[in-house]
Formats: structure tokens, C-alpha cells, sequence
């Protein structure tokens, strides 16, 4: 999970997200198990506030 959340935010970061192909828009289910988990890992591989309350730390 770590590993396709660092990927993600690889592909954003790239070029400054000026790549054609570079994801803009992360969409996540609301019921998925897994979902603060896995945006937890992806704030922290953006270094983005608000990561530790994601992962209930």
C-alpha cells in the first residue's frame, strides 16, 4: 500500500505535475477499510499536514 501511495505521489510531483499524463485527482471510496490507511501514506510521501490524524496516531 506504502508502495502505490509513493508511486501516486511520484507521478504528481513529476515535471510539477506539468506532465500530460501525471494524476491530477485521487478518488477514493468512502467505505473502503483501507482508506485512511492508504492516505496516510500517501500525505506523508507529499509531506502534507494533517497525515497523522489520517492514520489515528
Amino acid at each position: 500500500m506504502r508502495f502505490q501511495a509513493e508511486y501516486l505521489a511520484t507521478q504528481r510531483l513529476h515535471n510539477g505535475g506539468s506532465n500530460c499524463v501525471a494524476s491530477q485527482v485521487v478518488v477514493v471510496a468512502s467505505g473502503r477499510p483501507q482508506k485512511n490507511r492508504f492516505l496516510a501514506h500517501l500525505c506523508g510521501a507529499v509531506r502534507c499536514p494533517g497525515a497523522s490524524r489520517l492514520s489515528g496516531q
